[in-house]
């Protein structure tokens, strides 16, 4: 039964029912993941580089924040990424990183339908930054992260002739278990390090009134950072 079956049914039996209980909550703002990288869009391989800083947020991505590192033949690798959300808000964390850091970075770029890619910059100490753009099953894996991210409790319900869309929060796992909200972020623990992490988009998709569309995907993006 949904929500405004049940707010229809108690206000048959009240003497007084407000127009606020008839309404459907409201869809939450939520984000997208973009992430930059000149890795081409190819077979869900994970691509790895590792090198020493020699830039960052040098404007040569069109994502708010960028890493490029020089590898040991004297390559070098960019990458970036970017968080905003419905409105247009920038909530892009940076990487705990500085220019001569020694750091790894993979990145996925791959595609079903559409593309999706995912970035995963790590150094000595385990995970510094992963981003997921969260499309098409996702640009990263649950042995990559450490982290098991998946569709939590229903929030929002939209339904048009073709498409039921579907707004969550998001469960986490990783040393224990977290319900997180869109663009709220959240401290936990991975490994026993402090990690913040927090969920952008989370939205499922599904058969309308009358008809369905094939070609929607699901979306779970998400970052975390240390």
């Amino acid at each position: 039964m949904s929500h405004i079956r049940l707010a229809l049914t108690a206000c048959i039996f009240s003497t007084a029912c407000s127009k606020d209980e008839l309404r459907e909550p409201s869809p939450p703002v939520m984000g997208v993941v973009d992430i930059c990288t000149d890795v081409p869009v190819e077979d869900d391989t994970l691509h790895a580089f590792s090198g020493v800083v020699v830039a960052m947020d040098d404007g040569s991505t069109d994502c708010t924040h960028s890493i490029t590192i020089e590898d040991a033949d004297g390559e070098r690798h960019t990458v970036g990424w970017s968080v905003t959300d419905d409105d247009g808000a920038d909530h892009t964390p940076a990487a705990d990183v500085a220019p001569g850091d020694s750091i790894s970075l993979g990145v996925r770029a791959y595609m079903v339908f559409g593309d999706v890619r995912g970035l995963l910059i790590t150094d000595d100490d385990g995970l510094l930054l992963a981003a997921d753009e969260g499309t098409w099953g996702g640009g990263l894996r649950e042995e990559e992260t450490g982290l098991v991210i998946s569709h939590g409790p229903t929030t929002a319900e939209t339904e048009t002739e073709c498409i039921t869309t579907t707004y969550s929060d998001v469960w986490l796992e990783a040393d224990s278990t977290w319900g997180l909200e869109p663009l709220r972020p959240l401290e936990v623990e991975l490994d026993g390090d402090a990690l913040t992490v927090m969920m952008v988009s989370s939205i499922e998709y599904g058969p309308g009134t009358e008809c369905e569309v094939s070609d929607r995907t699901d979306e779970l993006a998400w970052v975390a950072w240390r």
